[in-house]
Order: structure tokens, then sequence, then C-alpha cells
């Protein structure tokens, strides 16, 4: 396997494991109170495949909030 092909099946693995993961914590649009990362799981895929390198970060970076309002806390 070549390093195109490990980073294509790196972006698409990590980009199905946002979709799924952001669906099972509740995300959706407006459920963080606005902001460029208050979006749902449909729109987290295609960010993480078109702009990986920007939207994975940022999903990690917001995570920790669609967590705390899973667990019915404040965002």
């Amino acid at each position: 396997m070549d390093i195109g092909s490990f980073f294509i099946l790196l972006v698409i693995g990590s980009s199905l494991w946002v979709t799924f993961d952001s669906h099972s914590l509740g995300a959706k649009k407006g459920a963080l109170g606005g902001g460029f990362f208050d979006v749902g799981p449909a729109t987290w895929l295609f960010a993480c495949l078109m702009f990986w390198i920007l939207a994975f970060p940022g999903y990690l970076a917001t995570r920790p909030r669609y967590v705390a309002l899973a667990r019915g806390g404040k965002s």
C-alpha cells in the first residue's frame, strides 16, 4: 500500500467515525448555540471528506461540547 492509498483510507475512515460519533452524541445544527462548528453529522461528513485537514481537528476540538450535551450538561 502506498502513502496515497493510506491517506485516502485514513480520511475516509476518520470521516466515517466523525459521522457516527457525532450522530451518537446527538449533534445537530444549533445544538451548541451557534458557531462555525455547530453542525449536524451529514455536514461533518461532507466537511471531513472535503476539508479533512481543517474539519477533523475542528471536530476533535468541538467533541467535548457534544459529550457534555449528551450527558445533560451545558456546552
